[in-house]
């Protein structure tokens, strides 16, 4: 068996194999485990069929999508990234592979340039409106970069794994998706911000009505009915200064 754990995975696999002028029909009648449409479809990409797929799009459902009876006593590859999890190799051979070879396809850095002093500016002012982190190496890289100022700061996660580093690197976890793919976690990164403005129109809504009230209604009552009207109108406008200014601070969120 072959088991690819991510779309990144295939494609170094398969630059390897050209690098070292081999041919892809050298796998010979290999297996082939992907985790996530996403791996799936590049291997398809490159012809090649999928013979297990987990429901759940994490190392440890590989287990029994491949099936005890065909892992006994095979010999199983896993090309993945150079800092990764030990969980899927250990289990593997606790169910009897006769030899699981882990072999570092790629490696994540932290990337040159970035804009360190500046992300920590914003972190520490608390203008970021959500951290996205895709992998768990992602949440190591990021805390690295930015360091203490990043606590505290809310982020969305591709999947519990992912969530599990985040919350132990400080972060406020508010979006998970049920699905662990990128299309998954952007609908409910949009879902939670739309479900975010709805609640922040409320709010302003009711601080409208609230200011007209006091303004118009507990206005003295001596007052005569067209200053009671003007008394009314001005409220009426810092209601629509409340929603502005609501939404303005959304949108200029970074």
């Amino acid at each position: 068996w072959i088991i690819f754990t991510s779309a990144r995975g295939v494609e170094s696999f398969i630059a390897r194999l050209r690098r070292l002028g081999r041919d892809i029909r050298e796998m010979g009648a290999v297996s082939i485990c992907a985790i996530g449409p996403a791996t799936a479809e590049r291997l398809r990409d490159h012809a090649l069929r999928v013979a297990a797929m987990p429901a759940e799009y994490r190392a440890e459902a590989i287990i029994p999508a491949i099936g005890a009876r065909r892992i006994r006593g095979a010999r199983i590859l896993i090309p993945r990234a150079q800092v990764a999890r030990e969980v899927l190799p250990r289990e593997l051979r606790k169910m009897g592979a006769r030899t699981v070879e882990v072999a570092p396809a790629y490696r994540t850095v932290k990337p040159r340039g970035a804009q360190v002093e500046w992300m920590r500016e914003l972190a520490a002012a608390r203008a970021i409106d959500l951290v996205v982190f895709t992998s768990s190496s992602t949440v190591t890289n990021f805390s690295e970069m930015v360091g203490a100022a990043a606590k505290g700061l809310k982020a969305a996660v591709i999947g519990p794994i992912t969530g599990e580093t985040a919350r132990k690197r400080g972060f406020e976890v508010v979006v998970c998706p049920g699905d662990y793919t990128v299309p998954a976690l952007i609908a409910a990164i949009r879902e939670h911000f739309a479900g975010y403005k709805s609640h922040t129109t409320l709010l302003a809504g009711a601080v409208g009505v609230a200011v007209i009230a006091g303004l118009f209604f507990l206005a003295p009552a001596g007052l005569a009915p067209i200053v009671r009207i003007g008394i009314g109108l001005a409220g009426f406008g810092l209601a629509a200064w409340a929603f502005a200014l609501a939404f303005r601070r959304k949108s200029g969120g970074a």
